[in-house]
């Protein structure tokens, strides 16, 4: 791998943990018309559980407040517009009336969208 492509993949993880670090900020400043465009068209939201589900684009879930922790990016090596990784974090959410603070683990998938990496 030549410098050319390693320094472009750099940049493509750093995209990629902006666009975690931003989803966080905007679903805690409630901007929630925002959070639908950090995913692909196709994109879905849902827990491994399958309790929480959003199968669309604009029907991700409301606010909450997240803390990042530890995050593991994999790169695609066959398509350098596919990642996938993971990202520890926690929340404190209110959901039906309960407040909860929860651990997290996102196993997320990544894909360049008119040059934009989204979930």
């Amino acid at each position: 791998m030549n410098l050319e492509q390693r320094i472009h993949r750099l940049e493509d993880r750093e995209s990629i943990r902006t666009l975690i670090a931003r989803y966080g900020l905007i679903v805690d400043q409630r901007d929630i018309g925002s959070v639908g465009m950090l995913f692909m068209r196709d994109g879905s939201f849902r827990s491994l559980d399958g309790k929480i589900a959003s199968e669309e684009r604009d029907a991700v879930l409301g606010p909450s407040n997240h803390f990042t922790h530890d995050v593991v990016i994999d790169l695609d090596e066959s398509d350098p517009g596919l990642a996938s990784g993971w990202v520890n974090s926690h929340a404190e959410v209110v959901r039906n009336g309960v407040a909860l603070w929860t651990a997290l683990r996102y196993h997320d998938r990544y894909r360049r969208e008119d040059g934009i990496w989204r979930f």
